[in-house]
Order: C-alpha cells, then sequence, then structure tokens
C-alpha cells in the first residue's frame, strides 16, 4: 500500500522554508533583528540592563547553534559588536551625543549599546547578504540604519544629542557609513557562506 500522507500538513510556511530556505533563513534573521533590537531599547528604557542581556544572549546561542558555520557567524558578531562599541567610544568622545543610562562600574558603555551591534552582527550573513555583492551602496545603508537607530533611541530618551537636535543623528551615523562596508567585508570574504551558493 502506498502511503502517500505527509508528517506535517502542507502550508505555506512549509512551503516557503523547503523550497526556498534562503528566503525563509532572510526572513527569519530580519525578525531575530528587530526582536533583538527591541529588547536591548527595552531594557535600557525600563532598567533591565541585566535581564535584556541575558535574553540576547539566548537569541545569539539559538542563531549560532542553527547556524551551519557557527563558527564563522560566532566570529563576525563578536567582531561586529567590537566595532560597534569603537564607534560609540568615538561618537561619545567627539561630543555628538551621551548616553542618558548609567554604565556599569569600569565599562565604558553602556551594556544595551552593545547589545544592538552584536545582533546587527547576526544579520550581516543573512539579512544583508545582498550587500557583499554591491558594496557601494553599503556606506548608504550603514549611513541610513545609523541615523534610525540613533533618532529613535533620541525618541526613547535613551541618547541625548549635545546640540539637542535629532539631526544630528546624521552626523552620528558617519562611523557606520564608514564601518558598515568593512563589517560586510569581514562577513562574506573573510568568512564565506559555503553552504548557500552565490
Amino acid at each position: 500500500m502506498n502511503d502517500n500522507r505527509q508528517i506535517l500538513p502542507d502550508s505555506y510556511l512549509q512551503t516557503l522554508i523547503t523550497s526556498n530556505p534562503t528566503v525563509f533563513k532572510i526572513i527569519y534573521n530580519f525578525f531575530l533583528l528587530l526582536l533583538g533590537i527591541g529588547i536591548s531599547l527595552y531594557g535600557a528604557t525600563h532598567a533591565k540592563n541585566i535581564s535584556s542581556a541575558f535574553a540576547i544572549l539566548a537569541l545569539l546561542l539559538v542563531h549560532v547553534a542553527w547556524s551551519r558555520q557557527p563558527l564563522a557567524e560566532a566570529c563576525v558578531i563578536i567582531m561586529t559588536g567590537i566595532a560597534g562599541a569603537c564607534v560609540e567610544s568615538v561618537n561619545v568622545t567627539l561630543g555628538i551625543y551621551e548616553y542618558s543610562t548609567a554604565a556599569f562600574h569600569f565599562a565604558l558603555l553602556p551594556t544595551w549599546v552593545v547589545l544592538v551591534w552584536f545582533v546587527t552582527g547576526a544579520a550581516i550573513r543573512h539579512t544583508f547578504r545582498w550587500l557583499s555583492r554591491y558594496l557601494l551602496i553599503s556606506p548608504v545603508m550603514g549611513a541610513v540604519l545609523g541615523s534610525l537607530i540613533y533618532y529613535i533611541e533620541s525618541k526613547l530618551g535613551v541618547i541625548r544629542f549635545q546640540a539637542g537636535i535629532e539631526h544630528f543623528s546624521l552626523a552620528a551615523s558617519v562611523l557606520w557609513a564608514l564601518v558598515f562596508p568593512v563589517l560586510i567585508i569581514i562577513g562574506h570574504r573573510m568568512f564565506p557562506d559555503t553552504s548557500v551558493s552565490r
């Protein structure tokens, strides 16, 4: 007897995953990025840095464990976090903005700031994969994303621009424009995803 029954019910999501796993991974990764940034900002605005840090750590561990190249994924996330910490430190040193939330003892930056960059690192090899083919667009994308995130942070009151003008978020994102192409190159040239054909 030929049993053609499926173990799982046929659905649009199942069809999407099986027919084009790359698209599914990009969609999943984009929502991971939004969720991670949301958790980070929630922790900043509600003084829940420890719990948000553990939540982000759990998300990143699941993300790395699910990856076909966990070592490469972890390296890109760590490098992005370090690069982001440098960007934020330079912006604060230049006096473009200051944080409304206090950092831990002996820490230069509040925890939530670094968490945002770590979560961004988890998106470099997936959500932003297409930028590896269009490197000239990546500085523009970096500036736009940086400006948008700084603007949202200023509206939430977790950072204050020294001039008191939200449009200074564009000036603050200049380093994003410089660093973002480097992160794309690191994520896709130094650690190419061999599981997906170009």
